[in-house]
């Protein structure tokens, strides 16, 4: 259920990223999709490589000219693009045996209009901004639909 799920994130999300991953583990579960290939519609989750110091994009479809994981959980990919430098860690990933640490993809992309350009001529980005509970539920209600 994803009010269940996304009201335990909003309560304490912030404070303990584990949350995050459980919640957003919650939810793809219950639509039977784990990574990001198992996305059905064009949708890329911006991250930084700190190791490799580079962005590279999760995505749910394979990309030309950029670095892209379409093989990862969706829950990593969440949980690497909601490190936000100072307030959590970076996430520590292991991608092909080595051990990788990712952070928000704010940091160097945080509307990736260009790389989603080529699945669209048409792209839709939102501008992060304070969002009250009620807009909360609404954007879970959105990600839960997108899955």
């Amino acid at each position: 259920m994803a009010h269940v799920s996304f009201s335990l994130m909003i309560k304490g999300g912030l404070k303990n990223p584990k949350i995050i991953r459980k919640s957003v583990d919650e939810i793809v579960l219950k639509h039977n999709k784990h990574i990001m290939k198992d996305i059905d519609i064009p949708f890329i989750i911006p991250a930084l490589d700190i190791t490799k110091r580079k962005s590279i994009y999760y995505s749910s479809s394979p990309m030309e000219k950029f670095t892209y994981y379409d093989d990862r959980p969706i829950s990593e990919a969440i949980r690497s693009s909601s490190s936000i430098p100072v307030i959590f860690t970076p996430n520590r990933v292991s991608i092909n045996n080595k051990i990788h640490y990712m952070m928000d993809g704010g940091i160097t992309s945080n509307t990736p209009t260009l790389p989603l350009k080529q699945f669209s001529n048409f792209v839709i980005g939102l501008e992060p901004k304070y969002y009250n509970t009620q807009e909360k539920k609404n954007i879970a209600k959105n990600v839960d639909m997108m899955l």
